[in-house]
């Protein structure tokens, strides 16, 4: 569990940065005459706002964590009855 806890603070950690890294790039990208219009300014926080509601599937790392567990534990059930059965047909 505790592997597991750390890969996903890894990936954490790793989508964070690239995203920090590609704000960074959009900012160099864009003109200022764009970030300093307030009309545009606006415009784009409407944007955002309709945006961030169309968004209403986000996965965040505790789900990605459950349905990891979720699997496991899925994995350990289809083990353990292959297990079984095996144990039966070898008394048979």
């Amino acid at each position: 569990m505790r592997q597991t806890e750390q890969q996903a603070n890894a990936l954490n950690r790793e989508f964070k940065t690239s995203l920090h890294k590609i704000k960074q790039e959009l900012k160099e990208q864009i003109p200022e005459e764009i970030t300093q219009n307030p009309h545009l300014q606006i415009q784009l926080k409407d944007y955002r706002k309709s945006n961030s509601n169309q968004q209403q599937n986000t996965i965040y790392g505790s789900d990605t964590l459950v349905s990891l567990f979720q699997e496991r534990n899925r994995l350990k059930q289809s083990k353990l009855q292959k297990d079984r059965i095996n144990d039966f047909t070898r008394k048979l």
